[in-house]
This record gives structure tokens, C-alpha cells and sequence, in this order.
């Protein structure tokens, strides 16, 4: 909901999801927040609101988004009136192209599901309105935006901090060390690719954690100190990951092809949509007859430039029916 919301411009409080969550008791003004992946309290705990809905069908989720506005949840008399699971897919702009999107429709075609609408979105449109930055919301602010110590990870998200990297969150951050995306390219002296790089690296070392949905920190080393001023060859850096990821939409040529979805829980359940026909975010790990593990075995004959991988996956698709909703609206 909060995908087709961006990318669409659907209008929330007219959306099937959108209203039945407000009659779950979660008024529009609410879902317009929530659409941000700000932090909820649930069974006592701060939590990221995507993460809290993640791989959900829609009839459980109005239970959660009840639970979570701490009001009564929906009566299993109006489980009929429940609407369809909707999500928002695109082909991402590294395998846009005609043959890829064919292979998509067919198979979306294969498992029963209903294409609403579909269309092309260019590069332009996509810089110009914001859409990937509105996208990726959490992960863009975290990235640009926020300064780290305006971020408020969780108690365990610095516990896991520390573990890892053998350093209290609270020094680090003290000591300046930790840097978001933007400043950390400045003080480094590399740009989006060369940062991306250096992330990829610090993936394969396992210095990298995971704090919330959209929110990683990564141990950053350089090779060289960055002229004139030397700088710590090593920092710690919040979603470096995403200044190559606007790039790729940005740039002449950066298109996206999208598909408005919907089906039947009863036939398909979200997560098997995510898992099964989607496949896992790591590709060359995904299902062979999935859409992810289809355009990785065939990458060549649909005329990819390189081999997809867990960043440049082929397709993009709704976590949960909510992150459907703000991403059409978008």
C-alpha cells in the first residue's frame, strides 16, 4: 500500500487496505505516518513498523495494526469483507527491458494473479519527484539526512554494535567515527560506486550489522587517508549502500517497469509470494522457477549487462500489503 502510494499517487483513504485499516481503528492521518516506517511499540518493544508487518496477509496484518493502536481487533464476522492482498513490482532499471518484462508478466500470468495496471516510470520523472528517495524513505533520511546520533537504534541493535565490532555504540559515536552515507564520502573522498565498494567489502568481512529495516552500519576501510588532511582509515557507516542505489535510477536509462498485483491470500500466501515466486533478496539463492532465479539462470539471453546479484536482482516487490499501499500512493 505504502509503495503504490509512492510510485502510483493512489489516494490512501480510497485504497481497499486503507480503509479497512481504518475501520481496524487506524485512522488515515496514522497510515500517512506509518508509511514513513516509523517506530511502533509492540509486546513492549520499539520496533520498525515494516518489519512488524513483514510477509503478512492481509487478515493478520489488521490484527497487528490493531494491536499495535492498542484497540480491539477486527471481529472474525468481517473476515469476508477482507480485501485481497495488493502489492506493487517492478523491474528494476539494471534488467529493464522488453524481454525481461515479458518474463515477468508471464509469470505473474502462471500463478493466477491479477494485473491491476502496469506501466513505465523513466529516469527523469523518478529524480525530479523524488520517488526513489521517498522509496526508500528511512534508508535515504539515515543515509542523507540524519546525523547518526539522530537515528535511536535500539538497546539491542548497540548491544549488536558492540559484539561486532568490539566498540560501545556510545563511544563510537563520541569519538566521531560514525558517519552517515553523505559525510562519510566527504570525508573519505570517494564517491557513490567507490563507497558501494568499499561496503560490498565490508559485507564480505562480516562487518556489517543490521539495526532495523533499512538501517545497517558497516565498518569502512579505506586503502589510502584522504588528501590534504589524513583521516581514520576506518569508519563506521550508516546505509553507505544507498548512494549507488539512487544512481541507478537517476541516470539516463534508469526506467522501471511496474506491475500493480493483487490474489487471494487462500491461493498464495505473502510469504510464499515473497520466498517462492518472488525469491530471496540473494538471487543466485533463489528458487529456479522463481522471477528473481529465472532472470539470474537467463541474464545473457534477456540482455543484461552483468550477472544479477543481491543489490541488481531483477525485480523489486511489496514486503507486506501495508508497504503495497504507500508504495502505489507514491
Amino acid at each position: 500500500m505504502a509503495e503504490r502510494a509512492n510510485w502510483l499517487g493512489d489516494a490512501m483513504d480510497q485504497d481497499p487496505l486503507g480503509q479497512a485499516l481504518a475501520a481496524a481503528g487506524v485512522p488515515v492521518a496514522t497510515q500517512r505516518e506509518w508509511c514513513q516506517d516509523c517506530q511502533v511499540t509492540l509486546d513492549g518493544k520499539s520496533a520498525s513498523l515494516f518489519d512488524s508487518l513483514e510477509d503478512m496477509d492481509v487478515w493478520p496484518l489488521l490484527g497487528r495494526a490493531a494491536q499495535i493502536m492498542n484497540v480491539a481487533p477486527p471481529s472474525e464476522a468481517t473476515r469476508t469483507a477482507c480485501p485481497p492482498n495488493r502489492a506493487l513490482l517492478f523491474v528494476k532499471p539494471h534488467a529493464f527491458g522488453e524481454k525481461t518484462v515479458a518474463l515477468v508478466r508471464a509469470r505473474l500470468a502462471a500463478e493466477g494473479m491479477t494485473v491491476v495496471r502496469d506501466g513505465v516510470i523513466g529516469h527523469k520523472k523518478i529524480d525530479e519527484e523524488k520517488l526513489i528517495d521517498k522509496h526508500y524513505g528511512a534508508i535515504a533520511s539515515k543515509a542523507s539526512l540524519l546525523t547518526p546520533d539522530q537515528t535511536n537504534p535500539s538497546s539491542k541493535a548497540k548491544e549488536t554494535f558492540g559484539a561486532t565490532f568490539g566498540l560501545p555504540w556510545d563511544d563510537a559515536l563520541k569519538s566521531g567515527q560514525v558517519l552517515n552515507a553523505v559525510d562519510a564520502c566527504k570525508k573519505l573522498n570517494i564517491n557513490g560506486t567507490e563507497m558501494a565498494s568499499l561496503w560490498n567489502d565490508a559485507k564480505t568481512k562480516g562487518e556489517l550489522v543490521k539495526f532495523g529495516g533499512g538501517f545497517y552500519c558497516a565498518r569502512i576501510s579505506s586503502a589510502e587517508p584522504s588528501p590534504p588532511q589524513p583521516v581514520p582509515r576506518s569508519l563506521y557507516t550508516i546505509n553507505g549502500f544507498y548512494m549507488s542505489m539512487r544512481d541507478r535510477f537517476t541516470v539516463p536509462g534508469g526506467s522501471i517497469h511496474y506491475f500493480a498485483v493483487e490474489w487471494d491470500a487462500a491461493t498464495l500466501a505473502w510469504a510464499d509470494f515473497r520466498g517462492k515466486l518472488l525469491g530471496p533478496t540473494d538471487p543466485a539463492a533463489a528458487p529456479v522457477d522463481s522471477i528473481r532465479g529465472l532472470i539470474y539462470s537467463d541474464w545473457k539471453k534477456l540482455g543484461l549487462s552483468g550477472e544479477p546479484n543481491t543489490g541488481d536482482n531483477g525485480v523489486h516487490a511489496s514486503a507486506s500489503p501495508f508497504e503495497g499501499l504507500a508504495e502505489k500512493m507514491n
